[in-house]
């Protein structure tokens, strides 16, 4: 059976990084390189009935700066930075979840920040030091998710809230529960079978990635979602996914809308 399991492809180019955290510096960005616009209201392309996503309200703090143009001597000033707010804590559920795995789980969530940070460059926040707050913990049982953009500055992102599923509910205090804790979320070597399109991948044969839910790939869909990009299931996305999303319907892993 063709692996079920698939990821987005990344380039691992030189790249073969410890599960452990690792900062990078981060130069300011070129203004005609990077401008992090207002939000506008778009339709993500998710049609996965295990992404719970909905626009609920979002807090302004700065309503004086709504519609206001963006203060180019801000530009690039400072990187994006987005902190998880409640790592390590109680509240983020990772040991009680996954006990000795809960840093190698941490390390996943961190190395999607990573990512997110350098796609982004900067929010161009007309606040300095402004920083983007993230809390993210594993709440009930499955492999669903939720995610929800909280509050924003000056109409840009600027905290939110995911609620990752707590996987399969294994009586072992130290298991993945079905999740794939990718412990060099930095390279995709566990995902060098057959290409579905041209974003994601399936786990080869003897992968230890093949038959379970990647914990990488959720974590970075919920992030959209928290960047302010929200919509419903659609048939458009259906038409181009399905081949990754059915091979992952397949396994009971997920159930697709429609």
């Amino acid at each position: 059976m063709s692996s079920p399991r698939s990821r987005s492809l990344r380039n691992t180019t030189g790249r073969n990084h410890t599960s452990t955290k690792q900062r990078r510096p981060r130069k300011s960005v070129d203004e005609s390189a990077r401008m992090c616009e207002s939000l506008e209201r778009r339709t993500m392309l998710c049609g996965a009935s295990w992404d719970v996503a909905e626009p609920g309200p979002v807090i302004e703090e700065r309503p004086d700066l709504v519609g206001k143009p963006i203060d180019k001597s801000r530009i690039g000033v400072d990187p994006a930075n987005i902190i998880w707010v409640n790592r390590g804590a109680a509240s983020d559920n990772f040991n009680a979840r996954f006990g000795t795995l809960a840093p190698t789980a941490r390390a996943v969530v961190d190395a999607v920040i990573d990512y997110y940070e350098l796609m982004i460059g900067s929010f161009n926040y007309n606040t300095a030091g402004a920083t983007y707050s993230l809390t993210l913990s594993m709440g009930g049982g499955g492999f669903g998710a939720s995610a929800s953009l909280n509050t924003q500055l000056g109409s840009k992102p600027k905290s939110g809230t995911i609620t990752m599923g707590s996987g399969n509910g294994s009586a072992d205090p130290n298991d993945d529960n079905g999740w794939f804790i990718d412990p060099s979320p930095y390279d995709n070597s566990e995902f060098m079978g057959a290409i579905n399109n041209a974003f994601a991948g399936d786990a080869q044969a003897g992968s230890p990635a093949l038959n379970k839910g990647d914990f990488f790939s959720v974590v970075a869909a919920e992030m959209t979602h928290c960047m302010g990009l929200f919509g419903a299931a659609s048939t458009f996305w259906s038409a181009r996914a399905g081949p990754t999303l059915k091979r992952m319907k397949s396994l009971g892993l997920i159930s697709l809308a429609g």
